[in-house]
């Protein structure tokens, strides 16, 4: 790399080897012990501790950045080489609705929406180039960082909330956990006056107790009424489908523990009493009497979802058509994308194989990026699952709207292992050479 003569490099990086992998208090300590203006010095490739942060997929991004900037860290700093800012970086390489509160935070702290990096690009030009047009609205300097925050969450709601009902009624598991993950409102109610909890009682073949649980996690309200003035609890005292299945008593109970009301009435005039009492289910009416001594709390609206998949559950359970193996609604991420997103190392590449094995479409893009999943694999560091997507043949040639390869984008996030995987199936580097030439490879700058 040739380094500017106008920018301050670092010679150890020990702060952003922390940034990147320490703890909060690491990173404390580390800018108590060094020298004044710590913060402000660039790593070999070209980046200040805030940029490495923002790349990092630290859960406590926003605290890190709020700490850096408080020893004196420049928040507009831009990359040697691509000339982005921290507030470029986060809207480029960040999941959202996930990172909606890294970018509020940084606009809470003033970072310049004008400046233009080597393409340039402002970060509102970067989301348009992206397809995040409701983060660009947050990003044109028309709001306030919380009024923009706000404008986001609930613009998501409006936009996916509909999907989410619409996967309930596909029985879509992966269109449904998708529309969840994008921050769709899962109270939204339809032309009919129901909504997903609803369906899922009502017309949906996936298993009802995982469903309901998925959409309570995920900020449904249990008491949510149709136009029939039903809530999911009549609904499941209602259905013959649950009594002969065996799951009614367990389907009464998670309602019940997530503040389910038995009062209720429908149109009717029935209550959950009243219909259990009708139907002679002395072991509903015994749930429905004993009160929960410790209810389950609401979660959170930004609650991280589980993406792993739904149980299987006798006589509940459909298997889609192959052919829907990659259909979901746009823009969005198919089931091999979603996959690559798991945690999970060992069901992340299970699932994988099986989707592949399937027929899906290993070379598919994310509509709204043009990310594969092997450049979702380099953006997140999963080395062994790049591996069982390179042993298959995935193309690693593939260019994102940004025009970066998987290869690059491993190389500008310094996703050791999966730069490893590629080099390797490239042929660059011989497999049992691979750790002997780590040290060796040359440095890409953003």
């Amino acid at each position: 790399m040739t380094k500017d003569r106008y920018t301050d490099y670092s010679e150890d990086e020990q702060l952003h080897t922390v940034c990147q992998s320490g703890s909060l208090g690491e990173i404390i300590s580390c800018l108590q012990s060094s020298p004044r203006g710590t913060a402000l010095l660039f790593n070999q490739d070209g980046q200040t501790a805030l940029h490495v942060t923002v790349l990092s997929r630290r859960k406590d991004v926003c605290d890190v950045i709020s700490v850096l900037l408080e020893h004196g860290a420049n928040i507009n700093a831009q990359t040697s080489a691509e000339r982005n800012t921290a507030l470029h970086l986060a809207v480029v390489f960040g999941l959202f609705p996930h990172d909606i509160d890294t970018i509020v935070t940084l606009l809470q702290k003033r970072a310049d929406l004008t400046i233009r990096n080597k393409a340039l690009r402002t970060p509102y030009d970067c989301a348009i180039a992206n397809g995040q047009y409701e983060l660009a609205s947050t990003l044109d300097g028309t709001m306030p960082p919380d009024q923009a925050k706000e404008y986001y969450t609930q613009t998501c709601k409006k936009k996916y909330g509909p999907y989410i009902i619409e996967a309930v009624l596909e029985s879509n598991e992966t269109k449904l956990r998708e529309c969840l993950e994008l921050g769709g409102d899962p109270n939204t109610l339809n032309k009919h006056g129901a909504g997903a909890i609803h369906y899922a009682v009502t017309h949906c073949n996936l298993p009802v107790y995982d469903t309901l649980l998925l959409l309570l996690q995920s900020g449904a309200n249990v008491n949510l009424k149709d136009e029939e003035s039903d809530t999911a609890l009549n609904l499941v005292i209602k259905s013959q489908k649950l009594r002969a299945s065996g799951l009614i008593l367990k389907c009464v109970q998670l309602l019940m523990e997530w503040g389910a009301e038995t009062d209720i009435a429908d149109l009717d005039g029935k209550d959950a009493f009243k219909l259990a009492e009708e139907k002679e289910y002395s072991d509903v009416l015994a749930a429905l009497k004993k009160k929960t001594e410790t209810p389950t709390p609401m979660p959170s609206p930004d609650i991280t979802i589980d993406l792993s998949p739904i149980p299987e559950e006798d006589d509940e359970r459909s298997t889609p058509p192959k052919a829907e193996t990659d259909a979901l609604p746009s823009p969005g991420l198919t089931p091999i994308h979603e996959a690559a997103l798991l945690q999970d190392e060992a069901q992340r590449n299970s699932r994988i194989s099986r989707l592949i094995d399937e027929g899906a479409d290993i070379n598919g893009k994310v509509e709204t990026t043009g990310n594969t999943a092997l450049h979702i694999c380099a953006e997140k560091n999963y080395g062994t699952t790049a591996k069982v997507l390179l042993d298959h043949n995935i193309d690693y040639g593939i260019k994102n709207k940004n025009g970066k390869t998987a290869y690059e984008v491993a190389r500008n996030v310094k996703s050791q292992s999966v730069i490893k995987s590629i080099e390797e199936k490239q042929g660059k580097v011989p497999a049992n050479q691979a750790t002997q030439g780590k040290k060796a490879k040359s440095c890409i700058i953003l």
